[in-house]
């Protein structure tokens, strides 16, 4: 993002006053951004067409005095331009795809479609719901396909996560089901569509023109990455909008503390699901390389165990403390029962209902609900189905990267006697054994290894930085920052994890101004780094050099590299001061070669072979007399070669 986020923030904010105020303004914007998407391909389908009609005109009249081989080359250019111009005429009507997800028969879930019924009796305007589609997600969603992308018969889908019909009631979930029929009802799906048909017209556009020529490249690839953007951040505000108001239709349908109750409940859900479940489960490949075979059930399992005695506290702190990301088409939490109290026009006291900002700090913001009580039993007869075929589907989807990490812990968990014996200090030779045990374990326990692990060493900034993510999982920032800097000062190659680590927290929660100075501060260690790398690779003749310092074993490894060139003569080694990063090493490997390799080009493949291949980092200088005065410097502080040819 060139713009600060507060720069950004402002930005959006205008725009969503817009799209509440000037409705029409903001859509004639969106509008005119629409047509300048299609402009290029409309005028690539005119010039396509017109190329096809020039042809076929002059084949008319003269096509009878070709030769075999020119009708050969007459009918490739028609048949090409006959493709291209059907290929950009299609890519206008398409629809988005169906969802693939399991369906349910038309007979099973009669009360949830008697629920739909319902509700479209209560709203007329409500349209059909033609097929319902079952998954793993804690989510509801629904898709309308349209036969030929602008126009013809238009088909429905609902989206049915089970593990949202386990956190809310029947009634919350009326509520959540209004909130999707209104999106259909208001057709705000159809934007959405136009934007998609945009993406891939240029989609097709790319694949005959991807080798068009340079010039031809370099500029629809410009108008892209001004385009695509710019596209994004402006239908950001119409869509949060549109969420708003399809809360304001799922309360008054469904009733104010539904609809609240139904937001609270899905974010903590989410909360405790994202923070705790889902890591264990993927956690779970180190030990098995096959997924369970009843995911739906353990999610049943963890929603009615009772929460961790402050997860309920942090929850409530982070919600309370967080604004909706600038990229999020869905506001947050806070924002959306903000936005349902002014929409419906209610007081404090008839607000009451939502229980987020009362009761006791430690109590859930929702209760479990065991599964009599839950919107599952809207599936009736179907349920057993359902659950068997959302758990054989995640299983499959899930199932290739559950062997790929297994593999990975299997090869983790192996003990490295090589990079123990390597370890600086005995303080790294114990992180590099803890390691594995603390990726492996739950994220409660890891935080007591790892803070049981800065006791004994305190400035140890590889378990600094872990320790501070981890807090930052939990969204715990006031202990993660200090840990996170604490790495960042003991070690520089943290730096850039570090920050990028917090940003994408702070940016994640919204929270503009704490994100914008991380910002800043990523940005200049980026400059940073590209002086450094500049700094390490170069060595000139008032560079300070001091004596390498390595041990027996690594100067051995420099020597096998460098004796399997045959015009190295004499290599020496030493230590160069940098002013960046100084925490890390650089060092400057001399060579002196033979008489015969003559000339700048074979000294520079020397050079870019040996830093390839030496390991450690380190600038390469061929010592000829032109480098006298680097050549002295360096036999001051390495006055034996480390190999000699």
């Amino acid at each position: 993002m060139n713009a600060s986020d507060p720069q950004a923030r402002l930005r959006l904010d205008r725009i969503e006053a817009q799209a509440r105020n000037q409705p029409w303004l903001h859509n004639a914007r969106l509008f005119a951004l629409v047509a300048i998407g299609y402009a290029g391909p409309l005028a690539l389908l005119a010039c396509s067409v017109a190329v096809v009609v020039a042809l076929l005109a002059w084949g008319m009249t003269g096509a009878s005095h070709l030769t075999f081989q020119e009708m050969l080359i007459y009918g490739g250019l028609v048949l090409g331009a006959l493709i291209l111009s059907a290929l950009l005429l299609l890519s206008f009507f398409v629809s988005p795809p169906a969802p693939d997800e399991p369906e349910l028969r038309a007979g099973e879930a009669l009360p949830l479609r008697a629920m739909i019924d319902e509700l479209r009796a209560a709203r007329p305007t409500f349209p059909a719901i033609h097929h319902i589609h079952i998954d793993a997600s804690l989510n509801a969603a629904v898709v309308q396909r349209t036969r030929f992308g602008f126009f013809g018969r238009k088909t429905n889908h609902l989206v049915v996560g089970l593990p949202l019909l386990l956190t809310l009631t029947p009634g919350q979930y009326q509520a959540v089901v209004a909130h999707e029929l209104f999106h259909l009802d208001r057709a705000h799906g159809s934007f959405g569509a136009w934007v998609y048909r945009v993406y891939r017209t240029w989609a097709t556009l790319n694949k005959p023109f991807a080798t068009a020529g340079a010039a031809g490249g370099a500029m629809r690839r410009a108008f892209l990455r001004w385009y695509e953007p710019h596209l994004a951040r402006s239908t950001i505000a119409l869509r949060r909008l549109q969420e708003c108001q399809a809360d304001q239709c799922g309360a008054e349908i469904a009733g104010l503390d539904a609809m609240a109750g139904a937001l609270v409940a899905m974010s903590w859900a989410s909360y405790r699901l994202n923070l705790t479940f889902w890591p264990e489960v993927m956690r779970s490949a180190a030990r098995d390389p096959i997924p369970p075979a009843t995911i739906i059930e353990r999610v049943a399992d963890f929603l009615l165990a009772d929460p961790p005695a402050d997860a309920a506290r942090r929850f409530r702190r982070y919600e309370f403390a967080r604004r909706t990301p600038l990229g999020s088409d869905h506001p947050c939490l806070a924002d959306r029962l903000q936005s349902l109290k002014r929409l419906t026009a209610l007081g404090e006291a008839e607000f009451a209902g939502h229980p987020l900002p009362r009761g006791a700090a430690d109590a859930p913001p929702a209760p479990a609900l065991a599964l009599p009580d839950s919107a599952m039993i809207l599936l009736a007869d179907a349920r057993r189905r359902a659950t068997d075929l959302v758990n054989a589907t995640w299983k499959a989807a899930v199932i290739g990267r559950f062997r790929h990490e297994h593999a990975l812990a299997k090869q983790h968990a192996k003990p490295d006697e090589a990079a123990l014996s390597q370890a600086a200090t005995p303080a790294d030779a114990e992180w590099r054994a803890a390691s594995p045990e603390i990726d492996l374990a739950t994220v409660d326990q890891a935080i007591l290894l790892a803070a049981a692990f800065l006791e004994r060493h305190p400035a140890h900034p590889p378990a600094s930085y872990t320790l501070g993510s981890l807090l930052l999982v939990q969204q715990d920032d006031a202990a993660a920052v200090p840990h996170i800097e604490a790495a960042i000062r003991g070690d520089s190659d943290l730096i850039g994890p570090g920050l990028a680590i917090l940003l994408d927290y702070y940016r994640m929660a919204g929270r503009d101004d704490e994100a914008e100075p991380i910002r800043r501060r990523l940005e200049a260690h980026g400059q940073s780094l590209d002086l450094a790398r500049k700094e390490r690779l170069t060595v000139t003749r008032r560079d300070a050099l001091e004596p390498h310092g390595l041990p027996r074993a690594e100067v051995e490894r420099v020597r096998r590299v460098v004796s399997l060139y045959p015009q190295v003569k004499a290599v020496y080694l030493a230590r160069k001061r940098v002013k960046l990063f100084a925490d890390k090493p650089c060092y400057v490997l001399g060579v002196a070669r033979t008489g015969g390799m003559l000339g700048e080009e074979r000294d520079k493949y020397l050079v870019n072979g040996l830093q390839a291949q030496v390991p450690l980092p380190c600038a390469v200088v061929v010592l000829t007399l032109r480098n006298a005065r680097i050549k002295s410097r360096l036999l001051a502080a390495c006055p034996d070669p480390i190999f000699e040819g």
